[in-house]
């Protein structure tokens, strides 16, 4: 008896120290560390596919010499390479995954300038102190993490095991729902390392591409054991190529080296009697447009406006809007076009930080404009336009053509100014992708203050096309805007994402030809008589940057590819180029890049950044987007969400566009917004919301969020709304989501 209570005394000894063990090891983890999925809604079959390499024989001798100067395991060397690997696909220098058939769990943590040999080495040193504990349950060791059961998603089976043990890493695999495996033989003279995944949620090309970056690792750290972490590159040099000159250069053109009114001017020759600008009431031909803007800028130009001044432009929902834009830009002012809903508290702060000499508006409106320092300009003035005084001002092609200011989705907005050879890109771009010309008819629904409205009014003015402005009565719902477009016969028209998504489901209409959706994820395809584009593009780089053409069902659309003169790239967290479907963060150059945001010179240089692959002057800065994106194998890129979009649960860390990405592969549901809120007592959680065109039960909404996220990133509440509510430039509005909490 005395025997046995010591067994069990020494056994509960054990137990405490395993636990304060894997404790320890798992503190302040809180990654869900995998390869990212290629497919969400594949159906499962229960097969898991192969593919293996085999390592080069003289790269392999190298590294059995590394691994003999500093007794080191090759098993342990190709096992610590998955973790960068993983580190690499996760955007994040901590990683956890399962190691050898028991798995344990194995963490790498690595620092931006730390050595290969001494991070190698550290890794080994955690090894070791874990084996002492192999026995401790995994369940047991999960219940002590915030990620439960989804602190393992991936494992790494160590090397040299018999082909019986190999057959079993499937049947664990299918046992547990790992995904995605790597296992590894190390023999005499060769080395093969095998990737093992399901089908139906990663491509053959995933898996090939991971085991080409244990090559392109290897490759480095046998020739130079002592090189920093955030030196190593994980391309292979001739995708780098194909990143570079395939995906990158497949759009290139002569730059423009023209203003916005030399198009204009030329247009006005060819198509003078065409109509140019029309609202639902009045309409102008391009020669009325041409004289009216002369006068218009001449007009300016006689009170002291110049070139590079900037004049705001706050005006009805009419033709106006489009006479003030050329007319100042005629001027060789920059225009700021801000719509009138915005609150004066809004519009007084983009007045101040726009410099705005002149306020161009209308006796109407008067009341609505801040009681500022700021000289008022009424449209209605009849000696603007009877009058045939000179236009002072030359305008070159590096002179401001707008500003516009931004959605301030992380603070205040900020203004930004776009010169005119980046605008004639655009423009180029927009009219040439969709062969746009004199019969067409351009709807504008967007609001003035969204920098897309720019791109659906200026193009077609240099084709001969016409302008139609959707009034505001006609803007209620899909509904209204299609019975418009229908009446007027409008052939092209551009919409927010959130609204796109009602269109497609619920309009065809049989003069439209193309309908362009931008600002957010497009999920939903139904076949139309009009072409459907996925656009992206921030206002730092005049619009639109890429573009994809819709013309099927797909898991995620993407958003294409770069426009004219535009160069995409996509960084790891080191600052090097990503590999195909790794995720990165997008960064933007070329001739379309805006000079920056006025009066924020830090703010400038965070994120307008040295091109490090510059190859003339357009291309020597670029934009820095905050989005997480990665290239797919045709040169499309995907945009996964924004990186800033994070909130603390409970002091652990919660990416909102991955829960939103998650909830969104759910098919029946269209779109869904995820938001953070505090109770009475401080504390945060999460919210979501849904939309779908039939009744899904948010349980099972829930429940498909508990399978797929660790517990912490499943939101406290769940809901179905009708329309996700939006803002005038069409961005989701948090504000006016539903605050009634209704327990799931």
């Amino acid at each position: 008896m005395e025997i046995n209570e010591g067994r069990m005394s020494i056994n509960s000894e054990r137990l405490k120290k395993a636990a304060r063990h894997w404790t320890s090891l798992l503190e302040g983890y809180n990654n869900m560390a995998k390869i990212p999925l290629d497919y969400f809604n594949k159906e499962e079959n229960g097969i898991i596919s192969k593919e293996k390499i085999i390592v080069n024989e003289k790269d392999y001798m190298k590294l059995k010499k590394l691994s003999e100067k500093y007794k080191i395991n090759i098993t342990d060397i190709i096992e610590f390479i998955y973790g960068l690997i993983l580190q690499e696909y996760t955007f994040e220098r901590d990683v956890m995954f399962g190691s050898t058939m028991n798995i344990i769990p194995v963490r790498i943590e690595t620092e931006e300038k730390e050595i290969f040999i001494d991070a190698l080495k550290k890794f080994i040193l955690q090894k070791n102190s874990s084996k002492e504990f192999l026995t401790y349950m995994l369940s047991e060791i999960e219940k002590n993490s915030p990620l439960d059961n989804k602190l393992i998603n991936t494992i790494f089976v160590s090397g040299n095991v018999d082909m019986y043990a190999k057959d079993m890493i499937d049947d664990l695999m299918r046992l547990k729902k790992y995904e995605f495996a790597v296992d590894m033989v190390a023999g005499e003279g060769t080395l093969v390392i095998r990737t093992k995944y399901m089908p139906y949620k990663y491509s053959k090309d995933t898996a090939k591409r991971v085991l080409s970056m244990f090559e392109k690792v290897i490759s480095q750290i046998v020739e130079n054991e002592y090189i920093e972490m955030n030196k190593i590159r994980f391309v292979p040099e001739e995708e780098e190529l194909k990143i570079f000159e395939k995906f990158n250069m497949s759009c290139q053109k002569r730059p423009p080296d023209m203003t916005f009114m030399d198009g204009f001017y030329e247009q006005v020759k060819k198509t003078p009697n065409n109509i140019a600008i029309k609202d639902d009431k009045v309409s102008m031909t391009y020669k009325e447009l041409d004289i009216i803007t002369e006068r218009l800028a001449g007009y300016l130009n006689s009170i002291g406006i110049k070139r590079e001044d900037t004049v705001a432009s706050i005006l009805p929902r009419n033709i106006g809007v489009i006479i003030a834009v050329i007319g100042i830009m005629k001027s060789g002012a920059s225009v700021f076009p801000i719509d009138i809903s915005n609150p004066t508290l809004r519009m007084t702060y983009l007045l101040e930080d726009s410099d705005a000499k002149l306020i161009l508006t209308s006796k109407k409106l008067v009341k609505k404009i801040p009681n500022m320092d700021k000289k008022l300009l009424f449209i209605e003035n009849e000696s603007i336009f009877n009058t045939d005084l000179p236009i002072t001002e030359d305008v070159y092609p590096d002179n401001c053509a707008y500003r516009i200011s931004t959605s301030g989705s992380t603070g205040r907005p900020k203004c930004i100014s776009i010169e005119h050879r980046s605008l004639m890109n655009m423009c180029m771009y927009a009219i040439d992708y969709i062969n746009a010309n004199e019969k067409d008819i351009c709807g504008v629904y967007l609001s003035f203050s969204f920098d897309a409205a720019i791109k659906q009014i200026l193009p077609y003015l240099l084709c001969g096309a016409s302008v139609d402005i959707i009034p505001q009565s006609a803007r209620e719902n899909e509904y209204t805007v299609n019975e418009y477009c229908e009446k007027k016969k409008i052939t092209i028209l551009a919409v927010p994402t959130i609204f796109a998504k009602r269109f497609i489901k619920n309009c065809d209409n049989k003069y439209l030809r193309v309908l362009q959706s931008g600002g957010d994820k497009l999920k939903g395809y139904k076949k139309r008589n009009y072409k459907i584009y996925n656009e992206y593009g921030p206002a730092e780089f005049t619009v639109i940057a890429t573009s994809f053409y819709v013309d099927k069902e797909y898991d995620k659309i993407p958003i294409g590819k770069p426009i004219y003169n535009t160069y995409a790239y996509i960084f790891d967290m080191n600052g090097n180029i990503c590999p195909i479907g790794v995720p990165g963060e997008l960064c933007l150059s070329g001739i379309q890049i805006s000079r920056g945001y006025m009066h924020k010179d830090e703010l400038t240089k965070e994120k307008f950044v040295e091109n490090p692959f510059a190859f003339d002057k357009y291309t020597k800065y670029m934009y820095r987007t905050g989005d997480l994106a990665k290239w797919l194998k045709d040169g499309n890129i995907d945009c996964i969400g924004r990186m800033d979009s994070q909130v603390k649960i409970k002091g652990i860390r919660v990416e909102i566009y991955e829960i939103e990405n998650t909830i969104n592969n759910i098919p029946e549901i269209k779109s869904s917004v995820c938001v953070a809120r505090v109770d009475e007592k401080g504390e945060t959680y999460l919210k979501a919301f849904y939309v779908s065109d039939e009744e899904v039960d948010p349980k099972r909404v829930k429940e498909y969020l508990q399978i797929s996220l660790p517990p912490y990133m499943v939101p406290d509440y769940i809901m179905q709304i009708e329309k996700i509510p939006v803002t005038p430039i069409g961005k989701v509005n948090k504000k006016k989501l539903p605050k009634k909490n209704i327990p799931i």
